[in-house]
């Protein structure tokens, strides 16, 4: 039986760690590495998988005027690899994300030497990076510190001209493969939240953008809005981002917080009046599978 390693990097990846799981369930054994997200470790603990093995893997960190510190995220890194990585070959590896990611980078050049290395970089076709551009001073010596730390070939992209350090995939033999969604795993692992069916009920994503500014005077307007639902009689469920958490004056209206680690393409949501998302990919799978 063969052996299928799948990075989590970011809760959007999930649905496709899973649709892989569901499609070749019975093959092999499966090992799932959660890099720093911890609410999708314990969102795959839960759902107990057969054959599958979950590891959840943290970031560490460094500054750049601390050479110890960086000695100290290197030995980490081969650490990891050793306990890890170390005796796994000729295996089928899948990760999600050629940016951001320089942790799972060093894994992946590690695991290139002696496996078959496909990446579905899902991130790449909704946002538009462009590869040329003046790389600072300070981006110069982080790109020569994640040499160092991931012996792996990185280089900048850019998007909104803010540097988004990435993966060179071209030097790895790493090939592009595109996984489609099983709809069946979005009921088969469905995390269900009881309802009173006779109140009008909304599920509302959250993730304090104010930190952002996208929004103007984000949390008068996000109090407002709450408020105005709350005085229509309508029950709210806020869904936090999994990594990002939620506001927290949202612990001042009577409203309901579910869990952030669950995905929130994972949720049911058939028993809801409306779905309300502020800067939430997971909105757009919701509108797809209502079509």
């Amino acid at each position: 039986m063969k052996e299928i390693v799948i990075f989590c990097q970011a809760p959007a990846d999930v649905q496709y760690a899973l649709s892989l799981y569901h499609t070749y369930q019975g093959e092999g054994t499966f090992h799932f590495f959660v890099i720093n997200v911890e609410g999708m470790y314990t969102f795959l603990t839960g759902l107990k998988l057969k054959n599958a093995h979950i590891e959840f893997i943290p970031y560490p960190n460094f500054k750049i005027k601390n050479p110890k510190s960086i000695l100290k995220v290197r030995q980490y890194i081969k650490n990891n690899i050793k306990q890890h990585f170390q005796g796994l070959t000729n295996c089928e590896i899948y990760y999600f994300s050629n940016k951001h990611d320089w942790l799972a980078f060093a894994f992946i050049a590690h695991l290139a030497k002696r496996n078959k290395i496909f990446c579905f970089d899902h991130y790449a076709k909704a946002i538009p990076y462009r590869k040329k551009g003046l790389l600072s001073a300070k981006q110069l010596v982080l790109l020569l510190i994640y040499f160092y730390l991931t012996r792996g070939f990185l280089h900048y992209e850019w998007v909104n001209d803010k540097g988004v350090v990435s993966f060179n995939s071209d030097r790895y033999n790493i090939v592009d493969r595109a996984i489609s969604i099983s709809d069946e795993i979005y009921f088969k692992y469905a995390y269900h939240i009881k309802i009173n069916r006779f109140h009008n009920s909304v599920l509302f994503f959250e993730s304090k953008v104010s930190n952002h500014h996208v929004i103007v005077n984000y949390e008068e307007t996000l109090r407002n809005v709450i408020n105005y639902l709350l005085g229509k009689g309508v029950t709210i469920y806020i869904k936090p981002h999994p990594r990002l958490g939620y506001s927290k004056l949202l612990d001042e209206c009577d409203v309901a917080i579910l869990p952030a680690y669950i995905p929130g393409e994972f949720i049911s949501y058939s028993q809801f009046s409306a779905i309300v998302g502020i800067s939430t990919v997971a909105i757009a799978q919701v509108a797809r599978r209502s079509d």
